[in-house]
């Protein structure tokens, strides 16, 4: 679990999942800040979770791909509680 720590980490490795994203991809897709995506990509090529292709798009290494099915739950669950408890789901341009 140590390795899925931190706030966002979930969710981008769950974007990443979906196939190769580039860093604007990711930042369209998220409600997050720009310092706080550099630092969590860092962090999860540092873990060895993502990984950069030839064209510079992250993707999930080989320990991130054994993840999938967890991550498809969590991701799953994370859409139901923000449906039962009327979260709103941001996008990029909702973030200052």
């Amino acid at each position: 679990m140590d390795l899925l720590k931190g706030k966002w980490t979930v969710v981008i490795l769950a974007q990443v999942k979906e196939g190769p994203r580039r860093y604007a991809d990711l930042r369209a897709a998220l409600a997050i800040s720009d310092k706080m995506l550099t630092t969590r990509l860092r962090e999860l090529c540092e873990r060895d979770l993502l990984a950069r292709d030839d064209a510079r798009r992250y993707v999930l290494t080989a320990r991130a791909e054994s993840l999938r099915e967890v991550l498809q739950v969590v991701y799953d669950w994370g859409l139901a509680e923000a449906e039962r408890t009327g979260v709103v789901l941001g996008t990029h341009s909702s973030v200052r």
